[in-house]
């Protein structure tokens, strides 16, 4: 008997419709699984159920729960990139409807964003503030409810809100459940794989966590609530593709960090690295990046790595509106950086928002041209 079981909501379906049953990503829950580490390596024993890869209804995720009987149940709401997190309280809504009968607790960004109004508007006894993983220790510890760290709840009507949990190292969250996981059921992007590459197996990882920059209309680092960049060590990153293509089979993957094309030793250490296995060749990466981090030189090494896709977050046409949300790179920078990475053989995918504050009809038809 588990003392937890964690859930990745399954929300594909409520927010895809049918496109759902082929063109979309269906990745490994990352933070989910990096929680689940930290957990089972001290020492808790832990299942986990994806209720999205494996396409369960909430009823045979409560049949499944009822039979493993835990003590503790994890939500854990955080979408395929952080800011699609809100997304997936579709599923996650209708879970914690679901009769578990043991306590339940919301982890992710949607709650740690919005922590007290997650605990009134959905029926889940606890909701984390922060990280999640030494909250749910505590929670395991059987620590009184006003001392565990990053803990809200409420008492006869009260809202109480604990002070956040420290950070962990992120050494500390490399997340290696990879054998709790249905390995046979991820699948990357359709257009990941447009040159014919397989769309399975397929493995979402982090090499770092967090983001030093503060674009205005960004919520990537609420788990943490700082302006942090958190590394892995270089060799822990290659060491773990390899442990994937090697156990898993696994070719086509996917960096989630938040801006993974930063810190240049760190990408260069992990690049380096990757270029050296003899399976290179067969590896299918796609990472983010910026279009003012990307230095000359830097992407004939990322491809030599196996990157085949960077998504840079461009955002708009206008500098005016750009400028309005902290990203001050100019007109000339975007197209050269573009053109600097499609040189090397990598494929560019441009991220846009239509509706910042600063938009007009004008500008976003200028930003629908550039894209």
């Amino acid at each position: 008997m588990p003392e937890i079981v964690l859930i990745n909501p399954g929300a594909a379906q409520a927010i895809y419709q049918g496109l759902s049953d082929e063109f979309t990503a269906v990745e490994p829950p990352t933070w989910l699984r990096m929680i689940a580490g930290y957990l089972r390596n001290n020492d808790y024993s832990i299942e986990i159920i994806d209720q999205e890869a494996e396409a369960l209804s909430v009823q045979e995720v409560a049949d499944r729960v009822r039979t493993l009987d835990p003590a503790l149940i994890a939500i854990v709401v955080v979408g395929h990139q952080p800011s699609a997190s809100t997304q997936q309280m579709a599923g996650a809504s209708e879970l914690v409807k679901a009769d578990f009968g043991v306590p339940t607790i919301m982890v992710g960004h949607h709650p740690s964003a919005l922590p007290e109004r997650t605990l009134v508007e959905e029926s889940t006894d606890y909701v984390c503030d922060g990280e999640g993983p030494l909250t749910l220790a505590a929670l395991l510890d059987d620590v009184p409810l006003n001392q565990v760290p990053g803990l809200v709840w409420q008492s006869n009507g009260d809202i109480w809100k604990n002070p956040r949990a420290p950070l962990i190292p992120v050494d500390e969250l490399v997340g290696n459940v990879w054998d709790l996981l249905p390995m046979e059921r991820y699948r990357a992007h359709n257009w990941q794989c447009l040159d014919g590459s397989d769309r399975l197996p397929y493995a979402s990882i982090y090499t770092s966590l967090g983001c030093p920059f503060k674009c205005s209309f960004c919520m990537i680092n609420v788990f943490q609530h700082v302006n942090r960049y958190r590394m892995r060590k270089p060799k822990s990153v290659v060491a773990e593709i390899e442990m994937l293509y090697t156990d898993y089979g696994v070719r086509t993957f996917k960096i989630a960090d938040e801006m993974f094309v930063l810190n240049d030793r760190h990408v260069m250490e992990i690049c380096e690295g990757l270029a050296k296995k003899s399976f290179v060749d067969e590896l299918n990466i796609w990472a983010y990046a910026r279009v003012d981090t990307v230095k000359p030189g830097q992407p004939g090494l990322l491809r030599r790595a196996g990157i085949r896709w960077l998504a840079l977050g461009i955002e708009s046409a206008s500098s005016h509106v750009r400028n309005g949300i902290h990203k001050l790179f100019t007109r000339d920078d975007i197209f050269a950086t573009v053109r600097m990475i499609q040189a090397e053989g990598i494929n560019v995918i441009g991220n846009f928002i239509f509706g910042l504050p600063d938009d007009t009809l004008e500008s976003m038809r200028a930003t629908l041209d550039m894209a």
